[in-house]
């Protein structure tokens, strides 16, 4: 009978001992007070505090009084005071975890929960512990409000001890409840999503050995976010399991299935019922589909409902092994430490788990502690089980180790995951991974494609993974090219994707010095080479050159060899103008890698023909720029604004090379303001690169500063290009006298005789430079863009006409604001005869 509350009461708070007070605060916490009452509530409380003030039991029991009527504040202090006072208290923890849950403090109540699994272990509060992490990410994303009215959901009435409220089949508020009574439903109606432990074993997946796997599918990858859970505390849930018991909650489950059964005549509910399922296997199967899923939110939730099987299925070996396949999928996504691997292993064997279902648990301890080819040798003759979870969860094991140790199949394993369970996301965000390192476009897009049909529930998952490829230069297929990408990942996805997540935080630092430092915690983040190679990339397209270098190192430290680790050197040698080791690389990696290195070489060495030759076969990203790089190249034409504005936008760090090399071909006062916008802004002053200086001194001299645009050549001479070596000459000065002539000597072949000419001309040589042009003939029509050049300026700084205006003025037509083309024009003079050389001490065309 309830207790209403009157100024007896407080009477009474002044009378009796210390059990008619405790009894007083039972029969107080029947119902929530309101208004008046919850005034009075409050000063029964005070009163007894202060008569018993040493009694932890009547804290406790005033504390438990407040939180069941609903005055969270005053439980709240309650509590904390207890919690200083008595922090052994049994209870106190559990109440402390459950108000500031319902106050809206999921962190606090993380805590509090964790503290009170260590004084009173008890499936319970583990349960709402697990529920609690996910109310986490709800607390950063929406506020405390949010989390307090989605508690209000989860935690039902206060009324009843937390115990009772977790294991009472009667409120349907209880979210795992609401997952069995789903599960329930679905089976007696419409035919449900495939169960992912089905009682007659489907056909087994392909056997992929180490170096082999079965031909590559469409599927894809995906990603998720996460807060780790602790290990699960196996041996002491065995212990509980093994006490005998009876479960109401089992009985009336079973009971309901079997009604199902005999009501819908569903395939699925007939074999759920035939095997005598009861709530453990529904468990297990709920938390098969939860890990599926990959993300962190689901792989709580398949934390928490493989304890509960655990518990009840003392002699179940399925349980043991699926708890195990649930703390590696945390592990590979950061959300475990290795010791709930460690504890699943020992619990799968000790319940009777075979060597292929403990194949991948003891491969991931080996790996992690540094045994990469003793965890490749452990895998080896490894296959999955009968059931699809075993594929995913073995194959995906199977493909980081092979990552680890540079075997390029990793990706067939990943593949042979997804051919056995194509909702497999742990697999399908791996795939992802590789092919955007990889720089495979057509990869990348089919992984986003097979993971947008799995659900509406996916599209926040994509759309994340679509921002990755973007801010290394891919374009997938389908997504906006025009769409802005969001700067930050969703908080879901995961935490293997944390340092791709880390190092587009990084491309909107404020300042150079601030990006620096979070790209190097991107790439201390990075799990596998695939991971630093994503990151290098995002940092050179943001023009941290010493960032991609850093990850460069560590995709080589990650996985010596690895295919995209090679390829993301490659790329950074190429920012630094190192061509050569460019082309050593090219040798080690596949064809569609290979030949892009050859295009970004060919260019740079002014080789139109071998980067047309190469550019079919290249990855579509690089192929796609190369197309209008080829054309620049050879100078039939001047590239239109918008080519170059696309360029420049969506073409990644050789795009952007293109785009300022055009916009300055073009020369006009609007084309050299984009370039610099480009050029001076974008591209960070410490660490260019060669390459990038090169450009950056051309535009400087263009622009009229002269002594900007040396200090910049300074960098662009230390892997001289064949453009580098013009801007030398045409910026020279007495200091160049020792080393310019025979960097001139060294050029490459087709420009080799006009920079020797120029050079000789701008050493006041220009008798010289004349005996070197007469034997030359006038490079044809179809000769690259910058040899016509060169050879105008040469022809045109040596005043010889003749040779010079029919080269010079068809293409100062083409580019009629081009300030080098028409200075050469101007100097052949109206009647285009010889003349005298320069005389002054100033470079050909200052």
């Amino acid at each position: 009978m309830d207790v209403e509350i009157g100024d007896t009461l407080l009477e009474l708070a002044d009378a009796g001992d210390i059990q008619d007070a405790i009894a007083l605060c039972r029969s107080l916490s029947r119902r929530p007070k309101k208004g008046e009452d919850r005034e009075k509530l409050r000063a029964v409380s005070r009163k007894l505090l202060e008569r018993f003030a040493e009694e932890p039991g009547l804290h406790l029991a005033v504390a438990t009084m407040l939180l069941r009527s609903g005055t969270l504040a005053e439980s709240h202090e309650c509590l904390r005071q207890m919690k200083r006072s008595f922090p052994e208290e049994d209870g106190v923890h559990e109440r402390l975890g459950e108000v500031l849950l319902r106050m809206g403090d999921a962190r606090g109540a993380v805590i509090a929960f964790e503290r009170a699994l260590t004084v009173n272990p008890d499936v319970a509060i583990e349960e709402v512990l697990t529920e609690a992490r996910v109310l986490t990410r709800l607390q950063d994303a929406r506020g405390e409000e949010a989390v307090s009215l989605e508690a209000k959901e989860i935690l039902g009435d206060p009324s009843e001890p937390l115990a009772v409220r977790r294991r009472g089949l009667s409120n349907l508020k209880t979210p795992i409840v609401n997952d069995v009574r789903a599960l329930v439903e679905g089976l007696s109606g419409a035919p449900p999503p495939r169960p992912s432990t089905p009682a007659h074993p489907r056909s087994m997946p392909p056997r992929v050995g180490m170096s082999g796997a079965p031909p590559r599918l469409s599927h894809a990858p995906s990603a998720s976010g996460s807060i780790p859970p602790p290990p699960p505390d196996l041996p002491h849930l065995r212990a509980r399991a093994e006490e005998p018991r009876t479960s109401r909650r089992g009985l009336l489950l079973g009971a309901g299935i079997g009604l199902a059964a005999l009501v819908g005549g569903g395939v699925a509910t007939r074999r759920y019922w035939g095997q005598g399922a009861g709530l453990d296997r529904a468990l297990v199967a709920l938390a098969v589909e939860a890990m599926l899923t990959a993300a962190p939110s689901q792989l709580d939730r398949a934390t928490a409902l493989l304890r509960r099987s655990l518990a009840q299925a003392p002699r179940s070996s399925e349980a043991a092994v699926r708890a195990l396949q649930a703390s590696i999928l945390g592990v590979l996504d950061g959300q475990e430490t290795m010791g709930g691997v460690h504890a699943g292993v020992d619990e799968a064997k000790a319940r009777g788990a075979s060597p292929n279902e403990l194949a991948a648990g003891e491969a991931l301890v080996l790996l992690l502690g540094g045994r990469a080819k003793e965890a490749k040798d452990r895998l080896e003759g490894a296959v999955p089980e009968s059931q699809p979870i075993d594929a995913v969860v073995l194959h995906v094991v199977r493909g980081l180790v092979l990552e680890r140790v540079s075997d390029g199949t990793a990706g067939r394993a990943y593949e042979a995951a997804i051919a056995a369970e194509p909702r497999a996301t742990a697999a399908l965000i791996r795939l992802f991974r590789l092919r955007v390192a990889e720089g495979d476009e057509r990869g990348a897009s089919e992984s986003l494609a097979a993971l947008a049909k799995l659900g509406e529930d996916r599209r926040p998952l994509v759309a994340d993974l679509e921002a990755v490829a973007h801010f290394t230069g891919l374009r997938l297929a389908g997504a906006a090219a025009s769409a802005k990408a969001p700067t930050k990942l969703g908080d879901d996805l995961p935490r293997g994707l944390r340092a791709a997540g880390l190092a587009i935080s990084a491309w909107s630092a404020a300042d150079a010095s601030q990006a620096a430092a979070m790209f190097g915690a991107a790439v201390l983040a990075a799990e596998t080479a695939s991971d630093a190679s994503i990151v290098g990339q995002i940092a050179l397209r943001r023009g941290a050159l010493g960032a991609a270098t850093y990850a460069s190192t560590r995709a080589n430290e990650l996985g010596a060899g690895d295919v995209s680790g090679a390829f993301l050197a490659a790329l950074v040698a190429h920012a630094r103008g190192d061509l050569a080791r460019v082309d050593e690389l090219a040798k080690r990696l596949p064809e569609r890698l290979a030949a892009s290195c050859v295009v970004l070489s060919a260019y740079e060495r002014v080789d139109p023909a071998g980067l047309g030759a190469a550019m079919p076969k290249a990855a579509a990203g690089i192929a796609r720029v190369a197309v209008l790089a080829e054309t620049r190249l050879r100078g039939a034409r001047a590239l239109e604004p918008a080519e170059i504005a696309g360029l420049a936008a969506d073409g990644g760090p050789f795009g952007e090379l293109v785009a300022v090399d055009a916009w300055l071909d073009r020369g006009g006062r609007e084309d050299l303001d984009a370039a610099s916008t480009l050029a001076l802004q974008a591209w960070p002053r410490e660490g260019r690169g060669a390459l990038r200086a090169a450009r950056v001194a051309r535009l400087l001299r263009l622009r009229g500063d002269r002594a900007a645009a040396r200090e910049a050549l300074g960098e662009a001479l230390a892997e001289p290009s064949g453009a580098a070596l013009l801007e030398a000459i045409l910026l020279r000065d007495k200091r160049d006298a020792a080393t310019l002539r025979a960097r001139a000597e060294a050029a490459p072949e087709a420009l080799r005789p006009w920079l020797r000419a120029l050079e000789r001309v701008s050493a006041k040589e220009a008798g010289q430079a004349r005996k070197i042009l007469k034997a030359e003939p006038a490079p044809p029509a179809e000769a690259p863009f910058l040899v016509r050049l060169a050879a105008a300026l040469a022809l045109g700084a040596a005043r010889e006409g003749g040779k010079g205006k029919p080269l010079t003025k068809p293409l100062a037509e083409i580019f009629p604001n081009n300030e080098d083309l028409q200075s050469a024009v101007k100097r052949f003079g109206s009647e285009g005869g010889g003349g005298e050389a320069p005389t002054t001490e100033q470079a050909p065309y200052e």
